[in-house]
């Protein structure tokens, strides 16, 4: 259940500050639940804590994506892409 999922990641985040794995989750959660410009927001705060995590600027290029941003999901992809080229499909 999204919902319940959303709660417990939310307080996880006000139990123990920042951090880039609940923040993706999170991300995840608004995804998957269509609530894209907030998938967005939160894949940015996983980048801002971590920025080399490759799967954050994936993430982060379907949403924008998905919210109609293509110039902005593009350089996400391209992103992505330039830190992990290995796993480019």
């Amino acid at each position: 259940d999204y919902e319940q999922a959303e709660q417990l990641a939310t307080e996880v985040l006000r139990e123990t500050g920042a951090s880039s794995g609940v923040h993706m989750l999170l991300g995840n959660i608004y995804t998957r639940t269509g609530r894209n410009t907030e998938a967005a927001k939160m894949y940015q705060r996983v980048i801002e804590l971590d920025p080399q995590y490759t799967e954050a600027y994936n993430n982060l290029g379907i949403a924008y994506r998905h919210i109609g941003e293509l110039d902005k999901a593009l350089e996400a992809f391209h992103k992505a892409y330039r830190l992990s080229p290995e796993r480019a499909a």
